[in-house]
């Protein structure tokens, strides 16, 4: 993941990756864990980065499919988390 946070790093990194870099601002697509009760989901999500502010950050929609994703969850409605993200049951290992 990256993390820019001195002006000008986003720009550096876009000509890097050779991403298009508009209005100072670059996207990369991350996955971000969801852990609640026996299962934790992979939610794919788009980190948002700027030259400008608090970075990265995710966009609103992402953010709702989090929270969505995590209510499913403590729900026990694996069917609905499944839709939105990869979902993985965890088993206890005794020592």
């Amino acid at each position: 993941m990256f993390c820019f946070s001195r002006k000008g790093e986003a720009e550096n990194a876009a000509s890097t990756l050779n991403l298009p870099l508009t209005n100072k601002q670059i996207a990369l697509y991350n996955s971000k864990l969801v852990h609640e009760k026996d299962y934790v989901a992979e939610v794919d999500v788009e980190l948002i980065y700027k030259d400008e502010g608090w970075s990265p950050y995710l966009s609103v929609e992402d953010a709702y499919k989090l929270d969505d994703v995590r209510e499913a969850l403590r729900r026990g409605d694996i069917k609905a988390a499944t839709k939105l993200a990869k979902v993985f049951s965890l088993t206890p290992v005794s020592a």
